[in-house]
């Protein structure tokens, strides 16, 4: 190999180093998105599944879920309905390795009250009653 085919062999390297470089970050960032992504879900619906065992939804993190996703925010908000129907969302962001913030990720779930309590059935009986 003579030095001009040296020196063409290492010029090309350079130009597909140039290219390929910034697509295989490009790809690793990608990666770590999703990954965190993944993790945002199982955070949310562990908070959702603590919140319906215990009766008590979870307003913070945990210190170990917050070292998963770096400058998370956690919000939750409850909204009633007309018939006493309580929808729960969880929403997650945290911080892109660009430095943004990332879109909210959310998990919603429904409460209902007690469909059959006593004082529920003796109405239900009353009206029956009077038919």
């Amino acid at each position: 190999m003579t030095l001009m085919e040296c020196m063409v062999a290492i010029s090309l390297l350079g130009v597909f180093t140039l290219i390929a470089g910034p697509f295989f970050a490009r790809i690793q960032e990608a990666r770590v998105e999703q990954s965190r992504r993944e993790a945002a879900l199982t955070i949310l619906q562990n908070l959702i599944e603590t919140g319906i065992a215990t009766g008590n939804f979870p307003q913070t993190l945990s210190p170990t879920d917050s070292s998963r996703l770096p400058h998370a925010e956690l919000t939750l908000s409850t909204d009633t309905t007309p018939e006493n129907d309580e929808r729960i969302t969880y929403a997650l962001s945290w911080q892109l390795d660009s430095g943004r913030q990332s879109r909210a990720m959310e998990l919603s779930c429904w409460r209902f009250p007690a469909p059959f309590t006593t004082e529920g059935s003796a109405r239900a009986d009353e009206r029956e009653e009077s038919k």
